[in-house]
């Protein structure tokens, strides 16, 4: 079973991954040519919110344990409150498409060197095959972001050919 203040790390993980997935949107939105993948990052982190969700409820049940380590809920309600001000941001189309792919490696990287789906142990292959999902698909955003940084950085300046 879970304690109070665990929860309240789960559950500022799953409004991370939830922000994420609507800026994601949002960048879709504003940078058309490359909206399907943006759209996709977006909903691979509502997936990632799901799966937060679930193995909060394994924690409930004991199936798993979660160990915070030094993840501190003050440290995550600071990255949320940045990535609502980047959110703002991005309402008021105040990025273009290289600030937008700067900010999306910014937070994704930041999760990664966090770790934070290193805080659950599972007592399960299917529980533990869940985490390393969640971290590989992680890391895979910044190779698309990544992907959306170098097919920027080829297009001709100008209108060139």
């Amino acid at each position: 079973m879970l304690k109070p203040y665990q929860k309240n790390i789960i559950d500022s993980m799953v409004r991370q991954e939830l922000l994420l997935a609507k800026l994601y949107k949002l960048f879709a939105g504003q940078f058309a040519e490359h909206g399907t993948l943006w759209a996709e990052l977006a909903k691979e982190e509502e997936k990632h919110a799901l799966w937060l969700q679930q193995l909060y409820e394994a924690g409930e049940k004991g199936i798993i344990l979660f160990d915070e380590g030094k993840t501190k809920t003050y440290t995550l309600k600071t990255f949320i409150d940045y990535q609502e001000g980047i959110i703002a941001r991005a309402e008021n189309q105040e990025f273009g498409l290289a600030g937008a792919v700067a900010c999306t490696l910014d937070m994704e990287q930041s999760l990664i060197e966090k770790n934070v789906f290193s805080c659950f142990d599972a007592t399960s292959e299917k529980v533990r095959t869940v985490l390393k999902r969640l971290a590989g698909e992680t890391a895979k955003h910044i190779e698309k972001v990544q992907m959306i940084k170098a097919l920027k950085d080829a297009e001709p300046v100008g209108g060139e050919q």
